[in-house]
């Protein structure tokens, strides 16, 4: 009785396939608008990272403190 946990792994997969394709599509999308796709894409790059650099930094500091705190 009950569900089938095979069922709902498989469904996950399905999720995670779609979730890959859709992500490939629109990086695609983003790369073929311009002409200089590549150049447009290093320059966004570059005004993004510093941000994602330094909000990870400041997540892995968190975590990395708790657990000395806690040792």
């Amino acid at each position: 009785m009950g569900y089938n946990n095979k069922f709902f792994q498989y469904i996950g997969k399905g999720w995670g396939c779609t979730v890959s394709g859709i992500v490939i599509v629109l990086f695609a999308l983003y790369l073929g608008i311009e002409n200089d796709g590549l150049n447009v894409f290093v320059k966004d790059m570059g005004k993004f990272l510093p941000g994602l650099g330094l909000v990870m930094g400041l997540r892995v500091c968190g975590l990395i403190s708790v657990n000395l705190i806690g040792w």
